[in-house]
């Protein structure tokens, strides 16, 4: 309960098994990383995180996500760069994605869970290199409500279109130097 970072943090394991935790009130909640393959993530109830409830990340393989029950957060499961079977898990209350899948993540599934919250996306697998290569069962979305922040949106659109303040810039300056002419009058020249 309360730690500063993580609530379970498991790196570099084998035959990992994290069942039947109650994790309350973290950054992370339970973040599986390295090569634990394998590794069983079941039973868990984590609350009250601020960034992501359970993320598997950086290089596990064959890792289970089931039966958990999430509450809060801005992520309520999170798979980057591993593969996982998330199946039959509950998540309410996130604030950005239900279930993030992120970067190489080919061979993972997604199927049976049911997200409930408030943000971008229930199920977030844009950003997969590969997405076909991830397996989306159906998934219960009925308690997700789509909000984008006017911040998050202009972040987004900057991060897909990194030259867009350049382009905004050279197209608004000359908009600028109009209007700014029309307000002190129409001589080119002080008398």
């Amino acid at each position: 309960r309360d730690n500063r970072d993580d609530g379970v943090q498991a790196t570099d394991t084998g035959e990992l098994v994290i069942a039947g935790n109650h994790v309350i009130g973290h950054n992370d909640g339970v973040v599986v990383t390295g090569r634990s393959p394998g590794a069983q993530i079941t039973g868990n109830t984590v609350r009250g995180v601020r960034s992501t409830a359970i993320a598997v990340r950086s290089g596990p393989s064959g890792v289970v996500v089931a039966d958990n029950r999430t509450d809060g957060g801005e992520i309520g499961l999170q798979v980057r760069d591993a593969r996982a079977d998330v199946r039959a898990n509950e998540v309410s209350g996130a604030t950005s994605h239900g279930v993030s899948v992120v970067g190489a993540a080919d061979g993972s599934t997604v199927d049976g869970n049911s997200l409930a919250g408030a943000g971008a996306s229930a199920l977030d697998i844009v950003r997969v290199t590969s997405p076909a290569a991830v397996a989306v069962g159906p998934n219960d979305v009925s308690g997700w409500r789509v909000e984008v922040s006017l911040s998050e949106y202009v972040a987004d659109a900057i991060r897909d279109h990194p030259l867009l303040p350049l382009w905004a810039l050279v197209l608004l300056a000359p908009l600028a130097v109009v209007f700014v002419r029309r307000r002190l009058g129409s001589r080119p020249y002080v008398e």
